[in-house]
């Protein structure tokens, strides 16, 4: 390495002396600030600074009044649901929480011990073998 490529390096990674470990120093980057990324009505990042609202609502104000499903109900059909709406999605939703049967006794072989994120991706890899909508409850 030549001994500019290594002033580079340096000025990226700062040395800690005492333990000799680099540590990657992140840079902030205003170099897209203000720039559109995207037009979407599902949500609005930075519209008064650092703020994030969905359809419209303040995230903030939602998040501590609402139920998950009234979220997901507001992303998908653009409105918060009525009582009657929500209760009928959350059945909905319930309904297509079953699993086929092979992937029931697929992770039933798993050990308990097992770290979670093994068990996702097995499962996933089950279902990636498995024909959409066959053993669904």
């Amino acid at each position: 390495m030549s001994a500019d490529q290594e002033t580079r390096e340096n000025e990226r990674y700062r040395i800690d002396r005492s333990t000799r470990h680099r540590r990657f120093q992140t840079e902030k980057s205003v170099t897209l600030s203000g720039v559109t990324a995207g037009n979407t009505a599902l949500c609005m990042v930075g519209r008064t600074g650092n703020d994030l609202h969905y359809r419209g609502y303040d995230i903030l104000d939602i998040a501590t009044t609402s139920e998950f499903e009234e979220i997901a109900y507001l992303l998908v059909h653009g409105k918060l649901p009525t009582g009657a709406e929500l209760k009928a999605y959350k059945a909905k939703l319930k309904a297509l929480r079953g699993l086929p049967a092979n992937l029931k006794a697929a992770l039933e072989w798993i050990p308990a011990s097992a770290h979670p994120m093994d068990v996702m991706r097995t499962g996933v890899s089950v279902l990636g073998h498995h024909p959409a909508g066959e053993g669904r409850p």
